[in-house]
């Protein structure tokens, strides 16, 4: 997933371009994914047994089994189908691109260099967009210190400024047919922050 850090600034600037008329339920929709009763389920995930790392990114959310059951007609039901969204975009677009995370046969440890990076993350995300850790629910509040060795804060910008202008009717609309071609246009180029 991506960090509840990361979620917090895209809602913020999807609250910002689009006409949300219940901002606590947005903000439930946020959080609920990853802060209430299992994330497996809450994420829709598939996974077979023995999956590498990268197959379980790649089964991680199933966004279509999502629309099977959802319609995004409350503010709460589109926050949660953005969540969704932003973490199928962060796994399949973005994380897959690190050779290190696919080749790692302990996927504790690719789980724990990831989760690494976010709390490294999060001080950077706290002074870009000026939200404070301390207000996000607890299991979102990691401060690392240390040098990001795999995610980029360039890649972080593009990413949350990608998912947070989607339209997510027309996403909605493509992926609940199982058309994932929405998004081709994500184009995140692993970058160095210089």
């Amino acid at each position: 997933m991506a960090s509840l850090a990361i979620h917090k600034v895209i809602a913020d600037k999807y609250i910002d371009n689009n006409k949300i008329e219940d901002k606590v339920q947005f903000y439930e929709g946020t959080y609920f994914v990853d802060i209430v009763g299992d994330k497996y389920i809450n994420h829709y995930s598939t996974f077979i047994k023995n999956d590498s790392y990268a197959d379980k990114l790649c089964r991680k959310v199933d966004l279509v089994k999502f629309c099977a059951e959802h319609k995004i007609d409350t503010d709460f039901d589109k926050a949660y189908f953005l969540h969704l969204v932003t973490d199928y975009i962060f796994y399949t677009k973005y994380l897959l691109q690190f050779p290190i995370l696919q080749d790692l046969k302990n996927q504790e440890v690719a789980r724990q260099i990831v989760y690494n990076e976010y709390g490294m993350l999060n001080g950077y995300i706290e002074d870009r967009y000026g939200i404070d850790i301390e207000d996000l629910p607890e299991s979102g509040r990691l401060r690392i210190k240390g040098q990001l060795n795999i995610m980029s804060v360039k890649d972080i910008d593009y990413i949350i400024d990608y998912c947070a202008s989607l339209d997510l009717d027309k996403v909605y609309d493509s992926v609940s047919k199982g058309d994932y071609g929405v998004f081709d246009n994500c184009k995140i180029n692993i970058q160095e922050d210089k």
